[in-house]
Protein backbone atom coordinates (compact mmCIF):
# COMPACT_ATOMS: atom_id res chain seq x y z
CA UNK A 1 0.00 0.00 0.00
CA UNK A 2 1.61 3.35 -0.94
CA UNK A 3 2.30 5.83 1.89
CA UNK A 4 0.03 8.74 0.17
CA UNK A 5 -3.14 5.73 0.52
CA UNK A 6 -1.89 5.01 3.88
CA UNK A 7 -2.03 8.17 5.20
CA UNK A 8 -5.33 9.37 3.23
CA UNK A 9 -7.28 6.64 5.64
CA UNK A 10 -8.68 7.44 8.83
CA UNK A 11 -6.55 7.05 11.83
CA UNK A 12 -8.12 5.23 14.96
CA UNK A 13 -5.53 6.15 18.18
CA UNK A 14 -5.68 4.24 21.67
CA UNK A 15 -7.34 7.77 22.76
CA UNK A 16 -9.68 7.81 19.84
CA UNK A 17 -10.73 4.03 20.38
CA UNK A 18 -11.20 4.56 24.57
CA UNK A 19 -13.03 8.00 23.38
CA UNK A 20 -15.81 6.14 21.49
CA UNK A 21 -16.05 2.91 24.25
CA UNK A 22 -16.80 5.74 26.85
CA UNK A 23 -19.10 7.36 25.06
CA UNK A 24 -20.23 7.41 21.03
CA UNK A 25 -21.39 11.10 21.29
CA UNK A 26 -18.62 12.49 23.30
CA UNK A 27 -16.39 10.66 20.12
CA UNK A 28 -18.15 12.36 17.45
CA UNK A 29 -18.34 15.87 19.10
CA UNK A 30 -14.45 15.25 19.55
CA UNK A 31 -13.18 13.43 16.68
CA UNK A 32 -15.77 14.47 13.45
CA UNK A 33 -16.55 17.82 15.02
CA UNK A 34 -13.23 18.70 15.71
CA UNK A 35 -14.92 20.21 19.44
CA UNK A 36 -13.86 19.58 22.57
CA UNK A 37 -14.77 20.93 25.94
CA UNK A 38 -12.90 23.69 27.31
CA UNK A 39 -11.82 21.48 30.83
CA UNK A 40 -10.40 18.88 28.66
CA UNK A 41 -7.72 21.09 28.09
CA UNK A 42 -6.92 22.14 31.53
CA UNK A 43 -6.75 18.58 32.93
CA UNK A 44 -3.83 17.31 30.10
CA UNK A 45 -1.54 20.53 31.18
CA UNK A 46 -0.11 17.99 34.05
CA UNK A 47 0.24 15.04 32.12
CA UNK A 48 1.54 17.18 29.23
CA UNK A 49 4.48 18.54 31.27
CA UNK A 50 5.61 15.21 33.00
CA UNK A 51 5.34 13.75 29.70
CA UNK A 52 7.99 16.09 28.39
CA UNK A 53 9.91 15.66 31.47
CA UNK A 54 9.75 12.00 31.01
CA UNK A 55 11.02 11.96 27.34
CA UNK A 56 14.09 13.94 28.11
CA UNK A 57 14.59 11.36 31.46
CA UNK A 58 14.68 8.48 28.49
CA UNK A 59 16.66 10.00 25.81
CA UNK A 60 18.82 11.04 28.55
CA UNK A 61 19.23 7.61 29.91
CA UNK A 62 19.50 6.32 26.23
CA UNK A 63 22.56 8.02 25.36
CA UNK A 64 24.24 6.93 28.56
CA UNK A 65 23.98 10.36 30.94
CA UNK A 66 24.36 9.89 34.43
CA UNK A 67 21.54 9.90 37.07
CA UNK A 68 21.84 13.47 38.05
CA UNK A 69 21.82 14.94 34.08
CA UNK A 70 18.99 12.77 33.70
CA UNK A 71 16.62 14.11 36.11
CA UNK A 72 17.94 17.60 36.56
CA UNK A 73 16.89 17.68 32.75
CA UNK A 74 13.77 16.25 32.90
CA UNK A 75 12.65 18.60 36.13
CA UNK A 76 14.10 21.59 33.94
CA UNK A 77 12.15 20.57 30.92
CA UNK A 78 8.83 19.48 32.80
CA UNK A 79 9.15 22.55 34.89
CA UNK A 80 9.53 24.70 31.42
CA UNK A 81 6.82 22.93 29.97
CA UNK A 82 4.17 23.56 33.47
CA UNK A 83 5.05 27.48 33.48
CA UNK A 84 4.22 27.83 29.72
CA UNK A 85 0.95 25.56 30.46
CA UNK A 86 0.35 28.19 33.36
CA UNK A 87 0.38 24.98 36.25
CA UNK A 88 0.13 26.96 39.42
CA UNK A 89 3.16 26.01 42.51
CA UNK A 90 0.93 23.17 43.97
CA UNK A 91 1.38 21.30 40.88
CA UNK A 92 4.79 22.27 39.73
CA UNK A 93 5.90 20.88 43.45
CA UNK A 94 3.27 17.88 42.55
CA UNK A 95 4.69 17.17 39.06
CA UNK A 96 8.94 17.16 40.50
CA UNK A 97 7.90 14.78 43.12
CA UNK A 98 6.67 12.45 40.75
CA UNK A 99 9.23 13.11 38.62
CA UNK A 100 11.79 12.27 41.76
CA UNK A 101 9.61 9.13 43.06
CA UNK A 102 9.95 7.97 39.23
CA UNK A 103 13.60 8.28 39.12
CA UNK A 104 14.26 6.85 42.07
CA UNK A 105 12.47 3.65 41.32
CA UNK A 106 13.27 3.01 37.71
CA UNK A 107 16.99 4.82 37.10
CA UNK A 108 18.41 1.49 38.43
CA UNK A 109 16.17 -1.15 36.32
CA UNK A 110 17.81 -3.51 34.28
CA UNK A 111 15.86 -2.35 31.20
CA UNK A 112 17.86 -0.37 27.98
CA UNK A 113 15.90 2.43 26.09
CA UNK A 114 15.82 1.61 22.37
CA UNK A 115 13.36 4.35 21.22
CA UNK A 116 11.67 7.56 22.72
CA UNK A 117 8.22 8.21 21.30
CA UNK A 118 8.25 6.01 18.35
CA UNK A 119 5.35 6.27 16.20
CA UNK A 120 3.18 3.67 14.32
CA UNK A 121 0.18 3.02 12.16
CA UNK A 122 -1.19 -0.24 10.96
CA UNK A 123 -4.68 -0.92 9.45
CA UNK A 124 -7.17 -2.50 11.52
CA UNK A 125 -8.41 -5.94 9.52
CA UNK A 126 -11.77 -6.57 9.10
CA UNK A 127 -12.62 -9.92 10.94
CA UNK A 128 -14.68 -10.79 8.94
CA UNK A 129 -12.50 -10.83 5.43
CA UNK A 130 -9.39 -11.00 6.87
CA UNK A 131 -8.51 -7.70 4.69
CA UNK A 132 -7.44 -4.61 6.40
CA UNK A 133 -10.34 -2.41 6.49
CA UNK A 134 -10.86 1.02 5.77
CA UNK A 135 -9.17 2.46 9.42
CA UNK A 136 -5.69 2.62 11.01
CA UNK A 137 -4.93 2.37 14.30
CA UNK A 138 -1.65 3.97 15.45
CA UNK A 139 -0.43 6.98 17.77
CA UNK A 140 3.01 6.90 19.72
CA UNK A 141 4.79 4.81 22.47
CA UNK A 142 6.15 6.43 25.22
CA UNK A 143 9.30 3.79 24.62
CA UNK A 144 10.67 1.12 23.85
CA UNK A 145 12.88 -0.77 26.20
CA UNK A 146 14.41 -4.09 26.23
CA UNK A 147 14.79 -6.57 29.19
CA UNK A 148 18.63 -7.00 29.76
CA UNK A 149 17.95 -10.04 31.88
CA UNK A 150 16.20 -11.73 29.31
CA UNK A 151 16.47 -9.88 26.25
CA UNK A 152 12.50 -9.43 25.92
CA UNK A 153 11.76 -6.03 23.91
CA UNK A 154 9.09 -4.03 25.49
CA UNK A 155 6.37 -1.40 25.08
CA UNK A 156 6.51 1.28 27.88
CA UNK A 157 3.52 3.35 28.45
CA UNK A 158 2.96 5.94 31.12
CA UNK A 159 -0.19 7.96 31.80
CA UNK A 160 -0.17 11.24 33.91
CA UNK A 161 -3.87 11.43 36.62
CA UNK A 162 -4.87 13.21 39.39
CA UNK A 163 -6.86 9.99 40.74
CA UNK A 164 -5.81 6.98 42.39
Amino acid sequence: MSRARRLSRTLITISRARAYRACPRYHHYQYDQLLSPIDDESLARFGTAGHAGLETWLLAKQAGCSAEVAIGDAQLVAAASAHAAGLDAFELERLAAVLDGYHLMWWDAPYNVLAVEQQFRVPLIDQSTGEPSALDQGGKMDAIVQDSRSGHVLVQEHKFTKED
